[in-house]
């Protein structure tokens, strides 16, 4: 009676592991939103692991039925860095948003499995158009983002919010009373979100001021609402030596400094927050100023 049933229980533990054996089950990975920003880092695909059941080592396949055009598809070969990997990198960027891979799978023993994946590529468009204005105190200027995706509707968010409209629409009027750059980061349907490299800089000529022509130089603080991280720049091509001095609201001297350079980290000044004012001179003519405000 006791080999009976050993006979029964080995001949139901070896039906069991022939027909486990026989399971191939592939996973290309899950449907996924890829956002990219303007510095692409390769993507990897696939499950972990890829492939699991059936027995011995596997072969991988990756196919893609990708639209190029009107007349031809693109191969995987031609997006991914290898077509016989587990977990393949994307490395080529097409014109397609839509990306659908297939990943076939066959074990030592023939067993074949497939699975698919989607994976949408949510890229960014950038104009080339010029985002620095000059106007004078008391205007008015509109900005504009002019970057976008695929995917609209598209949300908006401008900083700093020092007079402007609305900070949350694609295009708002700014009143600004000193040189400041609004930046703009813009957020899509899908969720993806990215900055605008390009700082809307938005100069200011006081009122009863007259422009300083002398050498012509721009001078500029980013960000305009100086934390320790703010940097002064300014047009020296030759390198030049040049004196800054910054006062407060009350006239007060805080700084004194001599630049070779065109540029200087204001935000490591020990200054506490208010109101201050920075005039930059060479061999003692005035080349220009700027008002800022410290947090």
């Amino acid at each position: 009676m006791k080999q009976v049933t050993l006979l029964i229980i080995l001949s139901i533990q070896i039906s069991f592991q022939i027909k486990s054996s026989a399971q191939c089950i592939a996973d290309a990975g899950a449907d996924t939103i890829v956002c990219l920003d303007f510095n692409y880092e390769p993507i990897t695909i696939g499950g972990h692991p890829s492939a699991s059941g059936g027995s011995g080592v596997y072969r991988y396949e990756w196919k893609t039925l990708t639209p190029y055009g009107f007349f031809q598809n693109i191969t995987a070969s031609e997006i991914l860095d290898d077509t016989t990997e587990s977990n393949p990198k994307i490395i080529n960027l097409v014109t397609s948003e839509y990306l659908h891979f297939i990943l076939n799978v066959t074990d030592s023993k023939g067993h074949f499995c497939t699975d698919t994946v989607m994976v949408v590529i949510d890229g960014w468009l950038s104009d080339l158009g010029d985002d620095r204005v000059y106007i004078m105190e008391g205007d008015t200027v509109q900005l504009s983002s002019g970057i976008g995706s695929s995917f609209p509707p598209f949300s908006y968010h401008w900083e700093p919010d020092y007079n402007l409209s609305n900070q949350n629409i694609e295009t708002p009027f700014a009143w600004p009373d000193t040189s400041i750059a609004y930046t703009c980061v813009v957020t899509d349907s899908l969720g993806c979100a990215v900055e605008d490299q390009d700082h809307f800089e938005v100069f200011v000529t006081p009122i009863g001021i007259h422009t300083i022509t002398y050498l012509k130089q721009n001078i500029f603080i980013n960000p305009n609402l100086v934390s320790d991280q703010a940097i002064l720049r300014f047009d020296n091509p030759n390198f030049l030596e040049c004196q800054m001095i910054i006062v407060n609201d009350l006239g007060t001297i805080i700084n004194q400094s001599k630049i070779w350079q065109n540029f200087f980290e204001i935000g490591k000044l020990p200054m506490q927050p208010g109101i201050f004012f920075c005039f930059i001179s060479q061999n003692r003519k005035p080349v220009s100023s700027i008002k800022f405000v410290k947090e």
